[in-house]
């Protein structure tokens, strides 16, 4: 795929640094960028103010037809929908249409690692990343708030970059049937309701994730998680499962015995070893050290990446403690994921809680809450 000299729409530049990223790789590979948004100038200006050194074209405050009928590439922000009106315009006129995901794995010289999930993919793929970075050349990107085209140039075919991947950024890749070397799934649980038609679609772009993997590629799964578990049914790569407990039958990752964690048959660390708090934390280290194992990384490097490990921002993180401990879990963006916060805790807790409902069935949360 060449870009070069190619006249080609960012649709959507934003706040949070993927469009920056995608115009600014766009441009130093010598196409012809034109940024349009629907915000305005002055809302833009964060982002405008970082891309003052290039030779760029903007229509802000509108997208116009003619921007998706003369341009010879699309490359869409995640957060426009597939049914936009103006993405039409350039199918209809056989103009493709990418996102800065689609061309990164077009893109990448060596092999990816993807993570996905409704909750726990930005606490995986960062702790994927410490784990691995020692032993190999690695980047982080993808869903996780920052410029992923523009770290191309760090790779080479011996490297691993590891991408947090959004349902979203995965749709994107399904027409061009790819998926990563490797892949985590952490769970799947409600979301986003209010774009999908259903739950069946929320979990059908999900599963791009290993959908076009061979069996020369590694997926690994949640044995806990109903839903994302099955995909072991289909899938065609070599699956690693991780579990809270000892089962014979799925031990093959990492999993919980005698208070420490094994994978296989081979202790890897304590389980106290592990600073975060909650069960779904533990989950999420329990993902992130299977696919290390699967990696060859050493387990003395595990225990001492994972005992330094102490989390994102806004991810259950304690920002205050006293007579009152304060815990910011603002990335609680579902149900699910307020019900996992509540139940991490013993003793009396004051929730302050709020957000958008996004059609989501709140009912088990109540529950919680009401206990």
């Amino acid at each position: 795929m060449e870009v070069k000299g190619k006249k080609v729409t960012v649709m959507g530049l934003g706040l949070l640094g993927g469009g920056l990223g995608t115009t600014k790789w766009l441009a130093n590979q010598g196409a012809e960028v034109l940024v349009t948004d629907l915000k305005s100038e002055e809302e833009l200006k964060p982002s405008l103010k970082k891309l003052e050194d290039f030779n760029l074209k903007y229509v802000l405050g509108e997208h116009r037809p003619e921007d998706f009928k003369e341009a010879d590439l699309i490359v869409k922000n995640p957060a426009v929908e597939d049914d936009s009106k103006f993405l039409k315009i350039a199918r209809e006129n056989n103009i493709p249409v990418e996102t800065e995901i689609s061309l990164f794995f077009k893109f990448s010289p060596c092999p990816i690692i993807g993570i996905t999930g409704t909750k726990g993919k930005s606490t995986v793929a960062t702790l994927t990343h410490k784990l691995l970075k020692e032993d190999y050349q690695t980047i982080l990107g993808g869903n996780i708030k920052t410029e992923t085209l523009p770290k191309l140039k760090e790779l080479d075919e011996d490297s691993l970059a590891i991408l947090e991947l959004s349902s979203w950024q995965l749709s994107s890749l399904d027409e061009d049937q790819i998926s990563p070397h490797g892949a985590i799934i952490t769970n799947i649980k409600q979301d986003h309701l209010n774009r999908y038609n259903s739950f069946e679609d929320y979990v059908e772009d999900k599963s791009i994730i290993y959908k076009h993997q061979t069996e020369e590629d590694y997926l690994v799964l949640n044995h806990q998680d109903v839903t994302s578990s099955k995909f072991a049914e289909s899938a065609q790569a070599q699956v690693y499962y991780y579990n809270f407990e000892t089962d014979p039958k799925h031990n093959r990752g990492a999993h919980i015995k005698n208070d420490s964690v094994f994978f296989g048959d081979e202790e890897v660390c304590k389980k106290k070893d592990i600073k975060l708090s909650g069960d779904h934390n533990l989950s999420n280290v329990l993902a992130a050290v299977t696919m290390a194992k699967v990696y060859g990384v050493a387990n003395q490097r595990i225990k001492e990446t994972v005992s330094n490990f102490k989390g994102l921002p806004h991810r259950l993180e304690l920002v205050k403690e006293g007579k009152i401990d304060f815990y910011n879990d603002t990335c609680a963006t579902n149900p699910a994921a307020a019900k996992a916060a509540l139940e991490s805790f013993d003793g009396k807790i004051v929730l302050i809680a709020g957000g958008a409902e996004k059609d989501l069935d709140f009912e088990e949360l109540a529950e919680t809450i009401a206990e």
